[in-house]
């Protein structure tokens, strides 16, 4: 099992929609519209078999619809020798056949959730939860669906850390339709009230115990918008785990699982992903830390094969604690951040075939060998050069403002592009490096009045620094070349 100790916010926000989820399974085997009956439940349970396993729900015909109960530890059962078991009572949802053939889905409550591993255990308790959607077998996924809770709770405990999560009222939104590529199109919102996280670390040897980390975030949302997402494969690809739960098993049809892994590849045609948190509040141990918001957004193409991938990441209101920044460095001190990268090249369907070629899961040894394992970053690698844009981005202080944009190749270990620098009021910025007393030691002093002497003035008044990097390792700045070219 993975160190407990690495879930943070992000994964955290992502096991609560999949704990959201737990109402909504596949029915891909139903058609036409058949009102509630004892062999309508029966093949209710049948079709959940093949991907829960056998024995793990129930089904009950009742008054318009049929109550489907699931039964958790039959479900985690299969890891057992890995550590893995559940302690939950069964999770109770409605179904109601639609004369289209698709499924209203519905549940009312949310019972408490400890799943135990080898190394800790996560718990989960959710206050309010109602959950309704729509769930179309011809597209493998929900036309709509919506999810509210209250509040949520979750645990973790580990050998390293122990941590507490406290969840305000949540509200979830998701669409989806058919994609033009046969895979399933669509999105979701996702609005948090507020989020508290207590992390307390531990250490054996100490004489006294780590202090715990506080962060406490205002709000935070998140869109996702995919397009053609292979669900229909993805769950084809469940149902072969269901039904081989062991790695022994799994080596017998080793060819089945290998063509499965294929399929999913490209994951998804389009993934676009933003999140944002606001007035965030850390409590370290080397005093507060506050921001009045972070955004993150990546987008790419062809998600896990050759795409071209952007992320930005932008910090506002940036406030570190009191007395870590000395007081001669403060009007320096970044108070926003703004970056952003595109990037591509990179030739991961390749990857992606040759470590499924390489996976061998007969015996006991490394899935993949360490002999095979250079051949899956070759052909990551070898697609072409690696193509790097750097959007404009921005770095702001009180007396600092700096942009940075511009483009580069990279094909073996040499860049080959052009990056430019753009400083506003840099006078403004060299004054108070030079009052930093010791901090402005002669050596920062002489590359202040080099970077001063080598910049060119921009129309508006900012200092502009162009750096061109040469097929020849030769750098130029601002025309001048710096140096002479690297020996062949």
């Amino acid at each position: 099992m993975p160190n407990l100790s690495r879930f943070r916010t992000r994964a955290l926000r992502r096991a609560c929609v999949a704990a959201t989820a737990l109402c909504a399974f596949p029915l891909a085997a139903f058609a036409g519209d058949v009102a509630p009956t004892p062999e309508g439940a029966q093949k209710i349970v049948d079709v959940f078999a093949t991907y829960l396993g056998q024995g793990a729900t129930t089904a009950t015909p009742e008054s318009g619809h049929y109550a489907v109960s699931i039964d958790l530890a039959k479900v985690f059962a299969p890891l057992a020798s890995q550590g893995v078991s559940i302690d939950s009572a069964p999770a109770k949802l409605d179904l109601t056949e639609q004369s289209d053939g698709a499924w209203r889905v519905s549940r009312d409550g949310y019972s408490p959730v400890t799943m135990h591993f080898k190394d800790g255990d996560l718990s989960i308790n959710v206050d309010g939860y109602k959950f309704n959607g729509i769930f179309d077998p011809a597209i493998a996924g929900f036309r709509n669906a919506e999810a509210k809770t209250d509040k949520s709770g979750i645990q973790l405990h580990s050998p390293q850390v122990d941590e507490t999560i406290a969840v305000g009222a949540a509200h979830i939104e998701t669409t989806g339709a058919a994609g033009t590529g046969g895979g399933l199109t669509g999105g979701g919102h996702e609005e948090v009230k507020d989020m508290a996280i207590v992390a307390t670390p531990k250490k054996a040897d100490a004489e006294t115990a780590p202090a715990p980390i506080t962060v406490r975030i205002g709000g935070v949302s998140a869109d996702v918008n995919f397009g053609d997402l292979r669900s229909q494969q993805i769950l084809d690809l469940w149902r072969f785990f269901v039904a081989h739960p062991s790695r022994a098993e799994l080596a017998t049809d080793e060819d089945g699982l290998k063509s499965r892994l294929r399929a999913l590849v490209p994951f998804a045609d389009k993934l676009d992903e933003t999140i944002a948190a606001q007035t965030i509040a850390i409590e370290s141990p080397k005093g507060p830390v506050k921001l009045d918001g972070v955004k993150a957004h990546f987008v790419a193409d062809k998600f896990l094969t050759a795409w071209d991938t952007e992320i930005q990441l932008a910090f506002a209101g940036i406030a570190p604690p009191p007395g870590v920044v000395p007081p001669a460095l403060h009007d320096l001190t970044p108070t926003a951040i703004d970056i952003d990268v595109k990037y591509g090249g990179y030739d991961y369907r390749g990857a992606i075939e040759e470590a499924i070629n390489d996976m061998h899961l007969a015996g006991e040894g490394p899935v993949i060998s360490e002999a095979d394992r250079p051949k899956i970053s070759a052909k990551m690698m070898g697609a072409g050069p690696i193509n790097v844009a750097i959007l404009p981005s921005h770095v702001v202080a009180p007396q600092l403002d700096l942009s940075v944009e511009g483009a580069f190749q990279v094909m073996g270990d040499r860049p080959v592009g052009k990056i430019t620098v753009t400083a506003h009021n840099f006078d403004n910025t060299i004054a108070v490096i030079k009052g930093a007393g010791p901090l402005a030691t002669p050596q920062v002093l002489a590359g202040l009045t080099m970077a001063k002497g080598l910049g060119k003035a921009g129309p508006d008044g900012s200092t502009i620094w162009v750096a061109e990097y040469g097929p020849d390792g030769t750098i130029k700045l601002n025309g001048l070349p710096l140096g002479k070219a690297p020996a062949h």
